[in-house]
């Protein structure tokens, strides 16, 4: 079961909470799962850090959702992207 939702681009997307890393890279804290409009948030984590990685992931999804596949793959911009949103706006969860 899902742990919350978020909408990206007027799509719901289920965030559920992983416990087993996504990679052997350990900079890899989450992972959004275009075609099943699912994200996976890695455990363990800080709020602060756990909303910057939840919109990293949604900012991955913004990018398709706008048709900017060319750049939805782009970690250099998508981090970018992600941590100029987090220091703009606070991510509240129910």
């Amino acid at each position: 079961m899902e742990d919350f939702k978020v909408n990206i681009c007027g799509v719901p997307h289920k965030v559920f909470r992983k416990e087993d890393a996504f990679s052997s890279d350990t900079a890899h804290f989450g992972e959004i799962r275009l075609k099943e409009c699912e994200i996976y948030l890695s455990t363990g984590m800080n709020p602060e850090m756990e909303n910057q990685t939840l919109i990293h992931e949604m900012m991955h999804g913004i990018l398709f959702g706008i048709g900017r596949n060319d750049l939805c793959h782009d970690e250099v911009l998508v981090q970018a992207l992600a941590q100029a949103m987090a220091g703009s706006f606070e991510v509240k969860k129910t």
